[in-house]
C-alpha cells in the first residue's frame, strides 16, 4: 500500500509537468487554486517554501513561472524536475532565515511548511520581506479543528508543531503586514482507518468524491486551511 501511494504521487508529479493538466488541476482547492490565485506568469519568479518532492514546483513550471523551490531536505524526485524543468531546487534551507534579498520574488507559495517550523511568525515575516510589492502569497496549513483531530485528540503527523483555525491563519498572515484577499477550507480526513483513507485518496478516489465529502463538513472541520494574501504597494 505504501509503495502504491509513493508510485501514485510520483505519477502525479509527472502528470503536473503537462501544461494542460497543470491548468486544469491548478484551479482546484485540492491544489490550493494556484493557477487561479496567481497572476499570469509574464516571467514571474515564484518561490515555493518547503517544496518537498516538488509536486507544486512541477505545476508552477508547467504554468509558465520561473520557480525556485527550497526545502531542508533534498528528494529523489528533484532529479526528474531538474531534467524536465528549469526550476532551481535548493536544500538545507529553513524558512526562518531565507538567503534572498528583499523583494526578490514576484510571488511566494508555502503549502504545509508552517506545520513544522519553530517560529511561524518569523517565517511569514521572511516571506513578506522577499516578495515584491503587489506580489501574491499563498499559505496553506492543517486546520486545528479538522475532523480527525476533533474526534481523536491527535494530529495525523506526530511531528506537527503548529495547527491553525482559518481565522488564526489569516490573523497570522495579516500580522506580518500582508493583506488577506481570500481564505477557504477544504478536505476530509476520517477519524478512523486513516492510512487506508490516504491510500484511497492517493490511488483511487476521484477529486469529485473528495469535493463531495469536503462539502459535507462545516468549514471549521475540514482538513486544510488556505489563505491568499498580497504585499501592499508602497
Amino acid at each position: 500500500m505504501i509503495r502504491q501511494i509513493a508510485q501514485s504521487q510520483d505519477l502525479l508529479l509527472e502528470h503536473l509537468l503537462d501544461r494542460r493538466a497543470a491548468r486544469r488541476l491548478g484551479t482546484h482547492a485540492l491544489h490550493a487554486k494556484l493557477a487561479a490565485a496567481l497572476p499570469p506568469p509574464s516571467g514571474a519568479r515564484v518561490l515555493e517554501l518547503g517544496c518537498g518532492p516538488g509536486k507544486y514546483v512541477a505545476m508552477l513550471c508547467a504554468l509558465g513561472y520561473t520557480v525556485i523551490g527550497i526545502d531542508p531536505h533534498a528528494f529523489p524526485t528533484w532529479k526528474l524536475l531538474r531534467a524536465k524543468t528549469a526550476a532551481t531546487l535548493i536544500d538545507k534551507i529553513r524558512g526562518e532565515q531565507l538567503p534572498f534579498l528583499d523583494a526578490t520574488f514576484d510571488h511566494v507559495v508555502c503549502l504545509g511548511t508552517l506545520l513544522y517550523v519553530d517560529d511561524p511568525q518569523r517565517v511569514i515575516g521572511e516571506i513578506r520581506r522577499v516578495v515584491k510589492p503587489g506580489g501574491k502569497v499563498i499559505v496553506r496549513s492543517i486546520n486545528r479543528g479538522n475532523l480527525y483531530t476533533r474526534r481523536t485528540g491527535k494530529t495525523v503527523d506526530p511531528a506537527s508543531k503548529n495547527l491553525y483555525s482559518l481565522d488564526e491563519l489569516a490573523a497570522l498572515v495579516a500580522s506580518c503586514g500582508l493583506r488577506v484577499e481570500d481564505r477557504y477550507a477544504y478536505g476530509f480526513l476520517p477519524p478512523a482507518l486513516t492510512a487506508f483513507w490516504w491510500y484511497l485518496v492517493c490511488v483511487w478516489l476521484p477529486i469529485g468524491v473528495q469535493d463531495a465529502l469536503s462539502a459535507l463538513l462545516p468549514s471549521a472541520a475540514r482538513w486544510n486551511n488556505t489563505v491568499v494574501a498580497s504585499v501592499p504597494n508602497g
